[in-house]
């Protein structure tokens, strides 16, 4: 199966290890994971096997990301997710987990 997750970021939270977690496992099955991310985002805090796309502020995918950790607004993060969603042929994909990875982060 194709499988894409759209993230809004990576972060050291539990949501971001449940997905990786989740999308690693998935790799381990057989199946082709991507997780959709957009560019300001950090690096994987917790370690995925999974393909990773980024997102640039037109919303083009590219595989190496020189803008890791510039941070995002949300709604930048958002106009991003919008815009790539809208090019990419969904119909591709098998499934696309709807997610809300957001949880308490400490400090």
């Amino acid at each position: 199966m194709k499988i894409l997750i759209p993230v809004l970021t990576f972060h050291n939270t539990g949501g971001s290890r449940v997905l990786s977690k989740l999308a690693n496992e998935l790799v381990l099955l057989g199946n082709d994971v991507e997780f959709l991310c957009p560019d300001g985002s950090a690096i994987p805090y917790f370690p995925t096997i999974a393909k990773i796309s980024w997102i640039d502020k037109n919303g083009d995918l590219f595989q190496n990301n020189t803008h890791v950790g510039a941070g995002d607004k949300f709604f930048s993060i958002q106009k991003k997710l919008s815009r790539a969603l809208a090019k990419i042929p969904l119909a591709s994909y098998d499934a696309i987990f709807a997610n809300h990875s957001l949880t308490i982060k400490s400090i």
